[in-house]
C-alpha cells in the first residue's frame, strides 16, 4: 500500500474545498496558503497518472498526450509561483524570460491582495492577460438562490511579443504584480466600516479587483491592443467560459468569514481555459469542454480512493464520506457513459465501489453495536416458583372485606383507594347535548395527564359522534352556541399543550375544521340565505399539516369536498358593507325576510317618533 499523501489537516482542507460538502468550517483564518498548494501537489501528482490510467485500446478514449502533458505544465508553473503563499519578484521574471523562449504558452497568477487572477498566454507573436475576480462579494454569495453563474475571463489585453521581451517593461511589470500581490488596498478597492468612531477597512468583505481589471488593463491597453470577443476576423480568442460557482460565506466566532479556496478556482479557470486553446488549436472544438469534466471526475475520484485507501489514518465521518461518494457518482451519471473514456470508469466505478462497500461496512458495525443483546437461558428459570404468587400485605383486607359481606350493617370501615379518576366525555356527552363538555377541560389541570385525556377525548368524540350529533340538532341554535364555545375552549386549551408538536398541532386543526364544518352546517340549515355567500375558508387551508394516519387524511378529503361545495368565485363576501352594496348585502336581505327583526325596527322606529314629539311638546311648553 502507498504512504497517505496527506495528513489530516490538509486532507479535511482538500475535501471541503473541492467536493464542498454541507458541513463547512466556520472560520477563514483555517485557510492557510500551506494548505491550498498541498491539494494543488495533490492534483499534480494525480495528473502524472492520469496518462497510463487512460491507456487502452481505443485511441479515441483517452486525452491525447500532448494535452495531459500541456494541463500539467501549466499547473506546475502555478505551484511553483504560489508555493510560498505569495508571488516572489525572481520566481516570475525567470517564468516570463523562459515563457517565450522555452515555449510555455499559459502561465496563471492569483494575485492574493487584490483578489484577482491573471492568465498570461502567448498566441502567435503577441502574450495576452486575461484577468478577472477570483472571490465573488460576499453579498452576491449569501443573497445568491443556488449558484453563482460567472464568466471567466475577463478584459484580455494583447501586447507584443517584442514588448514583452524587453527586459525594463518586465523589470516593472514583476515589480507591480509582486507588490499588489502582497499589499492590501485600503482606498476604494477596500470597504470600509466604521469602529470606536473610526473608518478602518473592513477584512470580512472581499476587495474588488480594479487595480488588476481596470488599472493594470488599462496600462497594458496603452501598449498594445483590446481584444474584442465578437470580432471574428480575430486570431486571438478570449475563450470565455460561463461556471456555475458553488461558494459559501460562512463565519461563527471568527475573524474573517470561510471561504472556498480561491487557488482552485483559478486553477480551474486555467485548466478549462487552457484545454479550449489547446482544442481551438487542433480544430477539435466538438468536445471543449468534455475533457475538462473527465480531468475533474479523474481528480474527485483520486481524492476519494486516497480517503479509502487511507482510512484507517484518515478517520473522514461518514457523512462526509457519503457526500463525497455521491457526489462523485452524480458527476459521472451526468458526464454519461458514453461520454467517460473505458479505463476512466472503470477506475470511478472501483473508487464508487469500495466507498460504498466502506459505508456499508461502518453501518453494520453500528448496527451491531445498537442491537440489545438477548440472552436466553431457559434451564436457569424457576416455573414452579414464579407460578406462586404472594400478597403478604392483602390478609387484613380481605378479613374485612368478607366480614362486610358478612354483616353488611356494621361499621367497619374499610380502607378506600384515594386515587380520583377524572370523569371521561363521553360519560357527560349524549348524541343530542354538549353540556359540560367544555366544563371538563377547564377543570383538569392543564400540562397533567387528565388534561391531555380530556383534549383526546374531545378529538375522539369529534370524530366519532360529531356528525351525529350535527344530524340530531340540525336546526337547533343552543347547539350552535354550544359548539362555538366548544371550539374557543378545545383551541385554546389544545395550542398551549400541543405547542412543541407538529402532529399534535395538525391534529389540533384538523379537529377545529371538523366543528367549524358542524357550526356551518347547523347555521345553513337555521338560516338557508348563507348557501348563497362565500363561506370565507380557502380549499387549500389543511394542506400544510401533518397527519400520519389514512384516516386523518380522508378527514380532511371530506372537509375539503365541503368547502369547494362551499366556496365559489361567484359568490359575495357575507362581510360586504351594506351600505354600498344595499340589493346584495347580506345583512339588507337577512332583515327583509325576517319578519322578527322588521318588528323590531317598527318598534324602535315608533319609540324614536314618540320620544321626538315628546320633545317637540316640551320644546314648545319651555317656549312660552
Amino acid at each position: 500500500m502507498s504512504r497517505p499523501r496527506f495528513n489530516q489537516e490538509t486532507l479535511a482542507h482538500t475535501i471541503d474545498h473541492i467536493f464542498l460538502p454541507p458541513k463547512l468550517p466556520q472560520d477563514g483564518d483555517i485557510n492557510k496558503s500551506e494548505n491550498d498548494i498541498a491539494m494543488l501537489d495533490f492534483v499534480h501528482a494525480v495528473l502524472v497518472d492520469f496518462k497510463p490510467n487512460l491507456n487502452v485500446e481505443n485511441p479515441g478514449a483517452k486525452m491525447p498526450e500532448i494535452r495531459i502533458d500541456y494541463v500539467r505544465q501549466v499547473l506546475g508553473k502555478f505551484i511553483d509561483l504560489h508555493r510560498g503563499g505569495q508571488l516572489e519578484t525572481g520566481s516570475l521574471e525567470r517564468e516570463f524570460k523562459h515563457m517565450v523562449a522555452n515555449g510555455i504558452e499559459t502561465i496563471p497568477l492569483y494575485i492574493k491582495e487584490q483578489n484577482s487572477g491573471i492568465l498570461v498566454r502567448k498566441v502567435g507573436q503577441e502574450i495576452v492577460f486575461q484577468s478577472f475576480e477570483v472571490s465573488a462579494h460576499n453579498e452576491s454569495v449569501i443573497g445568491c438562490q443556488g449558484r453563482l453563474l460567472c464568466s471567466f475571463p475577463g478584459p484580455t489585453i494583447a501586447i507584443p511579443t517584442a514588448t514583452f521581451q524587453d527586459p525594463a517593461f518586465q523589470k516593472e511589470l514583476v515589480l507591480c504584480l509582486v507588490e499588489m500581490s502582497d499589499s492590501n488596498p485600503t482606498d476604494a478597492a477596500r470597504e470600509m466600516t466604521r469602529k470606536a468612531k473610526a473608518e478602518m477597512p473592513e477584512d470580512r468583505v472581499t476587495v474588488k479587483p480594479i487595480y488588476i481589471t481596470e488599472f493594470l488593463s488599462g496600462l497594458l491597453r496603452g501598449i498594445g491592443r483590446f481584444v474584442k470577443e465578437e470580432d471574428v476576423d480575430e486570431v486571438i480568442k478570449t475563450n470565455r467560459i460561463c461556471k456555475r460557482i458553488a461558494d459559501e460565506v460562512l463565519w461563527n466566532k471568527a475573524k474573517i468569514p470561510w471561504r472556498r479556496s480561491p487557488y482552485w478556482l483559478v486553477l480551474r479557470v486555467a485548466l478549462q481555459t487552457t484545454l479550449l486553446n489547446v482544442n481551438a488549436q487542433a480544430e477539435d472544438s466538438t468536445n471543449q469542454s468534455l475533457q475538462y469534466k473527465q480531468l475533474m471526475l479523474y481528480i474527485m475520484a483520486m481524492v476519494l480512493q486516497e480517503t479509502i485507501t487511507h482510512n484507517q489514518q484518515y478517520h473522514v465521518e461518514s457523512d462526509k464520506l457519503s457526500h463525497m461518494w455521491r457526489k462523485l457518482g452524480r458527476r459521472a451519471a451526468k458526464l454519461g457513459q458514453s461520454n467517460i473514456p473505458e479505463a476512466l470508469f472503470g477506475v470511478v466505478s472501483r473508487v464508487i465501489g469500495a466507498t460504498g462497500a466502506e459505508l456499508t461496512r461502518r453501518f453494520t458495525k453500528i448496527q451491531s453495536h445498537s442491537t440489545p443483546t438477548l440472552h436466553w437461558a431457559p434451564g436457569s428459570l424457576d416455573v414452579q416458583g414464579d407460578k406462586q404468587i404472594t400478597f403478604k400485605e392483602s390478609g387484613q383486607y380481605i378479613q374485612n372485606v368478607l366480614q362486610e359481606f358478612q354483616s353488611p350493617n356494621t361499621n367497619t370501615s374499610l380502607s378506600t383507594f384515594g386515587y380520583t379518576h377524572p370523569i371521561r366525555v363521553h360519560q357527560l356527552v349524549a348524541v343530542t347535548t354538549l353540556s359540560n363538555l367544555s366544563k371538563t377541560l377547564l377543570d383538569n389541570e392543564k400540562g397533567s395527564h387528565e388534561h391531555r385525556i380530556a383534549l383526546l377525548d374531545v378529538e375522539k368524540w369529534v370524530e366519532k359522534s360529531l356528525d351525529e350529533f350535527v344530524l340530531a340538532n340540525i336546526s337547533s341554535i343552543t347547539a350552535c352556541k354550544d359548539l362555538l364555545e366548544l371550539l374557543r375552549t378545545y383551541t385554546s386549551n389544545a395550542a398551549m399543550e400541543y405547542k412543541r408538536n407538529p402532529v399534535d398541532t395538525s391534529l389540533m386543526l384538523l379537529t377545529a375544521a371538523h366543528i367549524w364544518m358542524a357550526i356551518d352546517q347547523i347555521a345553513l340549515s337555521i338560516c338557508p340565505l348563507l348557501k348563497e355567500y362565500s363561506c370565507e375558508v380557502g380549499i387549500d387551508i389543511l394542506e400544510p399539516l401533518i397527519l400520519p394516519t389514512e384516516t386523518l387524511l380522508c378527514r380532511v378529503q371530506t372537509i375539503e369536498q365541503y368547502i369547494r361545495s362551499r366556496e365559489s368565485s361567484q359568490k359575495p363576501s357575507v362581510f360586504v358593507d351594506g351600505s354600498k352594496t344595499l340589493s346584495t348585502s347580506f345583512a339588507v336581505r337577512y332583515y327583509q325576510q325576517s319578519p322578527e327583526h322588521q318588528a323590531l325596527l317598527a318598534e324602535i322606529t315608533a319609540n324614536a317618533q314618540r320620544e321626538r314629539e315628546t320633545k317637540k311638546e316640551e320644546f314648545q311648553r319651555q317656549k312660552k
